[in-house]
C-alpha cells in the first residue's frame, strides 16, 4: 500500500497529464483539493478504520448534483463525534456547489 505522499505524488502526476488535454483546469485548485481529499483519508483510515473510509468513500462516490446534500450528509455522518475529521471534512467539502460536481465528473469521464 502506497504512503500518504507516494498517493498524493501519484495523483499529481494523474492531475498534470489531465492538465495536458484539458488546459482549462485550475491545477494549483485541484492539487490542493486532492491533497486535503488524500490526508482526510489517511486521517480517517488511521482513527477508524478502512471500513469506515470505505462507506464514505461509497457515499462519495455517488455525488450527483441531484444527491449532493443526502451524500455529503451520509459521508460526514461517519464522522461523527470526531471534531477534528468534521472540521476537514466541511474544508474540503462544505463549497462543493452542484457545478463542481458537474465539472468533475465531465472532466474525468472524458479521460477514462
Amino acid at each position: 500500500m502506497a504512503t500518504r505522499q507516494e498517493r498524493i505524488d501519484e495523483r499529481v502526476s494523474e492531475l498534470r497529464e489531465l492538465k495536458k488535454t484539458h488546459p482549462e483546469i485550475d491545477l494549483d485548485a485541484f492539487v490542493s483539493a486532492l491533497t486535503k481529499s488524500i490526508n482526510l483519508e489517511f486521517d480517517v483510515k488511521e482513527k477508524l478504520g478502512d471500513e469506515t473510509w470505505d462507506k464514505m468513500n461509497e457515499s462519495l462516490a455517488g455525488l450527483t448534483k441531484d444527491s449532493l446534500p443526502d451524500d455529503l450528509a451520509k459521508a460526514k455522518s461517519y464522522l461523527q463525534g470526531h471534531k477534528d475529521l468534521e472540521e476537514k471534512f466541511d474544508a474540503i467539502y462544505s463549497n462543493m456547489g452542484p457545478e463542481t460536481v458537474a465539472y468533475a465528473r465531465d472532466v474525468c469521464a472524458g479521460d477514462r
